[in-house]
């Protein structure tokens, strides 16, 4: 019994953690404004951080090119922002697995 409440404890530090760096895409960050805001009002709010703004297809999602370096405090502060319901810096996420389905590349 001992044993298993050492082995837990060791354990529990390393959950979540990884020691890995925070990968996003540079000079980049994504962001989704809250239904009604104007696109004038978007656009102002964005003019401020000299953001390059793109939606992506028909969703409600937008690319903003910012300077490099800014990306973590330009989300930052644009999360906090009320007409935003989330601002983010475009992480890089690499896959876990590859499947095995051989056909899956070819989809």
């Amino acid at each position: 019994m001992r044993f298993l409440l050492f082995t837990l404890m060791a354990l529990i530090p390393s959950i979540g953690y990884s020691d890995k760096p925070e990968k996003f895409a540079p000079g980049r960050i994504l962001l989704m404004p809250r239904a009604g805001l104007p696109m004038h009002e978007f656009n102002k709010i964005l003019a401020g951080h000299h953001a390059k703004v793109r939606k992506v297809g028909q969703s409600d999602l937008y690319i903003a090119d910012i300077e490099h370096g800014s990306e973590k405090s330009v989300a930052a502060r644009l999360s906090h922002h009320p007409h935003f319901k989330f601002a983010e810096v475009d992480h890089v996420e690499q896959p876990e697995l590859v499947p095995n389905d051989p056909y899956y590349f070819s989809a």
